[in-house]
């Protein structure tokens, strides 16, 4: 009794220290801009997106960039639906169109890093925007990308919702958007301090020179992250910086999972992914998990006035947080689903909390991953 009641007590301090951290980092994300607008090439892997490209490929035509300075490449990684045929009719929508049809994988990368690797060789951007196949950005999103490239800068990130505002999604929907809203947040604060956590591979750019001065993800080997896998490299291995803005003008929309189960595989595969973060990573998710574990337990162990203090400061450093970087991005409205998400944040931590002790196999747009005890990939299929 006594060692859980330390460790609540233990957890809840660090959760605290970690969320004042965190909120202090997303004040140190004032970034110098220039107007330099350089060429851009905007890659968009797909597989099996036959329902959600024509609206992204539609915004990104809608851009506020000099239409001679970019270039969308749509890269369909071999989809078993109609992607392949509406890229080629999209195509004939405008000449800043070029497409790519990818027969064969780059052995040791997974889909989407291999469809990014072969698409860098098919593009001439000096920077290269990234974004999905089920995504919509602001006609902004491309110039404010390119206003944070200063000369020593080599990747920027940026804030992706799964809704936008009075739009009518569902409130399952609403719920998984403020969830991607916490969760950047805690990336971006970190990034604050220098310190890699996240990036969101829907709404992100990197310089070529960057890339290529690492090698690029040819030179990376296996990941499901790539986009924290370049993000990392740049950090560890080169003096190129890292932005991670909270940037309302590039702020992308995508769909959230319209179901719990393809919620669950989501958040398996974003759970597996998580074996190949650092130590900060690993004890940030360390933290979370064992005070979203022993705050339920402690109502039934402990008396309820202590019990209720443990919750009520977790929920005050989550909300704070919150009313902090959505209203950045002008999206306070959906704090009136707060308590609903600090329920379903509970529950699903607890819940995924088996992927990130013990091997599993994970299976995303057909391929399979499976790790081994030791958190090192056994197998890649697909």
């Amino acid at each position: 009794m006594q060692i859980l009641l330390l460790l609540l007590l233990l957890g809840v301090s660090l959760y605290l220290l970690q969320t004042l951290f965190i909120y202090l980092g997303t004040h140190r994300l004032n970034y110098p801009k220039t107007k330099h607008l350089p060429k851009i090439s905007i890659l968009v892997a797909l597989r099996d997106e036959e329902q959600t490209l024509k609206p992204c490929v539609e915004s990104l035509l809608q851009l506020d960039y000099p239409k001679e300075s970019f270039e969308i490449l749509l890269i369909n990684d071999r989809s078993s639906d109609r992607t392949p045929e509406l890229i080629e009719e999209l195509k004939k929508k405008s000449d800043q169109i070029k497409t790519l049809h990818i027969k064969s994988g780059i052995p040791g990368l997974s889909g989407k890093a291999n469809a990014i690797a072969q698409g860098m060789e098919n593009c001439s951007g000096e920077l290269i925007l990234v974004t999905d196949g089920d995504c919509r950005v602001p006609p902004s999103w491309a110039k404010e990308h390119a206003a944070y490239y200063q000369q020593n800068v080599g990747m920027v990130g940026g804030f992706t919702l799964l809704d936008e505002k009075n739009d009518g999604a569902a409130l399952f929907g609403k719920i998984q958007s403020l969830d991607w809203a916490y969760l950047l947040s805690v990336g971006t604060g970190f990034m604050g301090f220098g310190i890699p956590l996240s990036v969101l591979g829907n709404n992100f750019s990197f310089r070529r020179e960057a890339y290529e001065e690492v090698g690029g993800y040819r030179n990376m080997g296996f990941t499901i992250i790539e986009d924290f896998a370049l993000m990392k490299t740049l950090v560890k291995k080169t003096s190129w910086k890292v932005l991670y803005p909270i940037d309302s003008k590039m702020l992308v929309y995508s769909h959230p999972m319209s179901t719990i189960i393809k919620f669950y595989r989501q958040r398996k595969r974003w759970s597996a992914g998580g074996k190949e973060v650092g130590f900060y990573g690993k004890f940030l998710m360390l933290i979370s998990v064992m005070v979203h574990l022993l705050i339920p337990i402690s109502f039934f162990i402990f008396n309820f006035q202590l019990s209720f203090l443990a919750l009520l400061g977790v929920l005050l450093a989550d909300f704070s947080l919150l009313f902090r970087t959505i209203g950045l991005v002008r999206r306070r409205d959906l704090l009136k689903y707060f308590l609903l998400w600090e329920g379903f944040y509970f529950l699903y931590t607890i819940l995924f909390t088996p992927v990130l002790l013990f091997p599993t196999t994970v299976k995303w747009k057909n391929i399979s991953y499976q790790w081994k005890f030791n958190l090192k990939l056994k197998k890649m299929s697909g």
